[in-house]
């Protein structure tokens, strides 16, 4: 799958008026499932996926774990959908996000002020760890990290 970041400052978040939002968007092609999934050798359906986050201090911190969830294939699985009940299609991870820039905690939106703790504890149980954060929670340090020149 692929993953693209855009910032837009001109549109915000609920609750954070004035800041400006970064849209992430997640896409993945159909494909046939590998020895990893539920069912090896089966089709599964792709989809695309966005989420928000404020164009924070600590909106840039968690779309840099977010990144680092992307690139080990933490954030996303295949499985039943919740939302249609269609098995084998490519669906939400264990790591939550935003998927609106409004509409509350029942919304999957914005303002949620606890959220950011949420996600970086969610992240921690799956040993994904700012790259500051890596040497102290995992003993070892980062390497061949780099920084995203968009944010």
């Amino acid at each position: 799958g692929s993953m693209s970041i855009k910032i837009n400052r001109g549109f915000d978040c609920s609750g954070y008026r004035g800041k400006g939002t970064v849209t992430i968007r997640f896409s993945f092609r159909s494909g046939i499932q590998g020895p990893n999934h539920p069912n090896p050798g089966v089709h599964y359906s792709g989809t695309t996926r966005i989420a928000y986050i404020p164009l924070v201090a600590e909106g840039k911190r968690a779309i840099k774990l977010l990144e680092k969830g992307f690139q080990r294939g933490e954030l996303f699985t295949v499985g039943r959908s919740l939302t249609t009940g269609a098995d084998n299609q490519v669906v939400w991870g264990s790591v939550h996000m935003k998927t609106r820039p409004q509409g509350g905690i029942p919304a999957h939106g914005w303002p949620d002020p606890n959220y950011f703790e949420r996600l970086k504890a969610e992240c921690a149980a799956k040993m994904i760890f700012l790259d500051e954060e890596e040497e102290q929670y995992m003993g070892v340090a980062a390497s061949g990290s780099k920084p995203n020149s968009l944010i």
